[in-house]
């Protein structure tokens, strides 16, 4: 993954581990990495600064959970700014305190939150207010119970839905209907809306060709290996290759491309995943080329002509009839 990371986003292995341990540390897969790079790249969006989030949804219904690319509140300011007629935004103003029982868990909240958002038009400056309603738009956990950030903090949470909504109304082209990572909630009531309509119709696949891929390119860093990337992050690359190889020379070239620095990699695990992938890939490589030997020596069948044996039996007055 890391290569694909440098291919497509000029992402170095340095800046890949940052992605992985500081700016996404809980994406589910390196995928999920690459979803929030393609979502930056096509939003002009700096992948470092946090301004979009990998947000797990959990299907109740499947009980599986997902990872989706959602933007932060900061994603809709900064392309509120960017217009140029983001004219500020007005202190929240929150409704009275309640305290109520939700799946058992009992929170204190404010009952809504109202923010205008002003926007100058042909000389004019127009405001725009939202209110938000605290019951209508909390989090909840896999158990249907309010999150712990909603219940810690009621009114930060709510107040930035509350910004989000009014950007929405005041920006609906540059912004149009995307919901913030804040506003979870809202998207899961979506969702269980739409899990209770009829299925679309299946579309089948169209089946897939003998075409051969393109010649596959060995990619790895020169130089000295501390130099470029980490040891399990060279060793994702090397095994990546192997496994793309479509022939013994290629798993053969691919194999020796690397193996200069199995001795730099200091860790009998990840020798052990190179060795692994390299007899993972002989066997296939073995089973396929005795398949085809045993396809080869089979004897040829010869053509079945029963059925035209029995129609040259039928006289062909009783076809007039």
């Amino acid at each position: 993954m890391v290569r694909e990371a440098h291919s497509a986003y000029g992402i170095t292995a340095s800046q890949w581990k940052v992605l992985c341990d500081g700016v996404y540390p809980g994406a589910q897969s390196p995928h999920d990495i690459m979803l929030a790079l393609g979502y930056c790249k096509a939003r002009g969006l700096d992948p470092f600064k946090g301004t979009v989030h990998l947000v797990p949804f959990w299907n109740n219904k499947t009980k599986t959970s997902t990872t989706r690319v959602m933007m932060g509140i900061a994603e809709l300011r900064i392309t509120a700014h960017r217009t140029d007629s983001y004219a500020g935004r007005s202190p929240t103003v929150y409704g009275e305190m309640v305290e109520a029982n939700y799946s058992g868990v009992t929170v204190r909240h404010p009952e809504y939150a109202q923010v205008t958002v002003g926007r100058m038009l042909r000389g004019e400056r127009h405001e725009y207010t939202a209110v938000v309603y605290w019951e209508e738009t909390f989090n909840t956990d896999k158990d249907g119970k309010p999150n712990s950030m909603w219940c810690k903090r009621a009114r930060g949470q709510l107040d930035k839905c509350a910004e989000a909504a009014a950007l929405r109304m005041a920006f609906p082209e540059e912004i149009g209907e995307q919901f913030t990572s804040d506003e979870i909630g809202i998207v899961q009531q979506f969702q269980e809306n739409t899990e209770q309509r009829a299925p679309m119709p299946r579309i089948e696949q169209a089946p897939e060709t003998d075409t051969p891929e393109p010649p596959f390119e060995l990619y790895f860093p020169d130089g000295e290996l501390e130099q470029y990337m980490d040891a399990e992050a060279f060793v994702d690359a090397w095994c990546f290759n192997m496994e793309k190889s479509r022939s013994h020379d290629e798993l053969n070239a691919m194999f020796d491309g690397g193996k200069h620095h199995m001795s730099d990699l200091g860790s009998q695990e990840l020798i052990k995943r190179v060795n692994d992938t390299r007899d993972g890939k002989y066997d296939e490589f073995n089973k396929r080329a005795k398949k085809q030997q045993q396809k080869a020596a089979e004897p040829e069948r010869e053509p079945d002509t029963q059925d035209d044996e029995i129609s040259s039996d039928v006289d062909p007055s009783e076809l007039d009839d």
